[in-house]
């Protein structure tokens, strides 16, 4: 590969191959190792807009520039991307790049996996929610009739670049995405980096140094995880602390709630719980709750975002991590400390959630 690499590469190990995260400095490093004759681009619009990642003699080879939107993250949108690949001559040994956040990230993913059986395919994350997280595991999912995610593929990639610079670029929202994702897993990891993130979120104000330094941080918290249970068998699942109540709280409030304020909300919910349930050291909840408080903005949540006990329970029916009535929720013992624990969807649930909005009033 070209110069320019920001600090020591991560190696994942993986099933589909063993692939490497690295970290570049200057964006100038990252278009020259990408320009190659073999890589095909799909690429976020404000990205292709706002910065020259593919030069001139490799633009013919930009397969399509995609607006972010949950509506067109469908099987149709994998087709037409599948049909410019055939139109432009890529085949099995061409590497698909997909330069943007989650939503590009997805399209790549699924298509780089069906097209002529599966070619290479490097990510290049430009959210910090992408960055921190999910650039890494190869989880994918195609919405389907309007339902979200409702068929996926795993796909490694071969390679991911991160540039610190495409950080600077993001407005609060994004970079709160992205903060609520580091915190969940920097809880998984331990309590030295997670008291670190928390006393940088008391900043209130954006470094990009500390940021980029938190994902790495975020990144080496997810990699054992990801290398133990890939395909989400059973410990992988930890990773979904937080957001069986973060996705409830989106359904209910039709996506207005945006992702990082409900994941925030959504995994301090679960430390009351797990404290309400003599699992979690009340200075512990405490702690990440003050910060949060403020960080993810909760007296708004509670202000707009109040719903009713059977609205709670009855989005948690529809969870696929729901069994009968009882429902998989991950809990917290400490740092470092996430179990799954299955709760029985009855009122002593819904009567924890009550009073956890009440404690934040």
């Amino acid at each position: 590969m070209a110069g320019g690499a920001l600090v020591k590469s991560i190696r994942i190990k993986s099933g589909g191959g063993d692939y490497n995260i690295k970290f570049f400095e200057n964006i100038k490093d990252v278009s020259n190792t990408i320009n190659q004759k073999n890589n095909f681009f799909i690429i976020d619009k404000y990205v292709y807009d706002n910065f020259k990642l593919v030069n001139k003699k490799f633009e013919k080879n930009i397969v399509s520039v995609l607006k972010p939107n949950e509506k067109i993250k469908t099987l149709d949108t994998v087709e037409k991307v599948a049909s410019e690949l055939v139109i432009k001559g890529a085949n099995r040994h061409s590497n698909i790049v997909g330069i943007g956040g989650g939503f590009v990230q997805d399209i790549s993913q699924f298509t780089s996996h069906i097209y002529h059986r599966g070619t290479n395919l490097t990510l290049i994350p430009t959210t910090l929610l992408s960055m921190a997280d999910s650039c890494m595991g190869g989880k994918c999912g195609i919405n389907v009739s309007n339902f979200k995610n409702q068929v996926g593929i795993f796909k490694s990639p071969k390679d991911i670049y991160i540039y610190k610079g495409f950080t600077k670029t993001l407005n609060k929202q994004l970079l709160i995405d992205g903060y609520g994702e580091i915190l969940k897993l920097l809880i998984t990891k331990n309590k030295s980096q997670t008291i670190n993130f928390l006393e940088y979120l008391n900043t209130n104000k954006f470094d990009i140094d500390e940021v980029n330094k938190f994902i790495r941080l975020s990144l080496l918290s997810k990699k054992p995880v990801v290398e133990i249970d890939e395909y989400e068998l059973n410990y992988r699942r930890i990773l979904n602390y937080g957001h069986t109540f973060a996705h409830a709280i989106e359904s209910l409030s039709k996506n207005k709630l945006g992702h990082g304020h409900a994941v925030g909300f959504g995994l301090n919910l679960a430390n009351f719980i797990s404290y309400k349930m003599g699992y979690l050291d009340k200075k512990i909840f405490y702690k990440i709750y003050n910060v949060s408080y403020k960080a993810f903005d909760f007296e708004r949540i509670i202000n707009n975002y109040k719903f009713s006990k059977k609205e709670f329970l009855k989005t948690f029916e529809t969870d696929k991590k729901t069994e009968g009535n009882l429902t998989n929720f991950i809990l917290c013992k400490g740092y470092g400390e996430l179990f799954i624990k299955k709760i029985k969807l009855d009122d002593k649930l819904a009567s924890f959630i009550h009073e956890f909005y009440e404690l934040n009033v």
